[in-house]
């Protein structure tokens, strides 16, 4: 998903910044998910999940669903919710896009 988008240049600058950034975030928290990965498999039920922090204080979903706030409505789909990234322990609940 993140390399897709990362073929995605917008024209104008501070969208192009705003989506690198994002994206930005994505993989941060996709490289998350892959450590835990690998902890489970050495590890076990003592693997933790540990969500990447944004200035090492707010969870870095906050910090990405904040903006998709300030966007509007239309983007919803882009909220981490509407990927359950960051839900590990327990089955994900997927809403509809519209």
């Amino acid at each position: 998903m993140v390399a897709r988008q990362r073929a995605v240049h917008p024209a104008k600058k501070t969208p192009a910044a705003a989506l690198r950034a994002w994206l930005g975030d994505w993989q941060r928290l996709i490289t998350a998910r892959d450590h835990y990965v690998g902890d489970l498999r050495t590890k076990g039920r003592e693997a933790r999940f540990v969500e990447p922090a944004y200035k090492g204080i707010d969870p870095i979903a906050d910090k990405m669903n904040d903006w998709i706030l300030e966007q509007g409505t239309r983007t919803q789909t882009c909220n981490t919710d509407a990927l359950q990234a960051e839900v590990v322990n327990g089955p994900r609940r997927y809403e509809t896009a519209t």
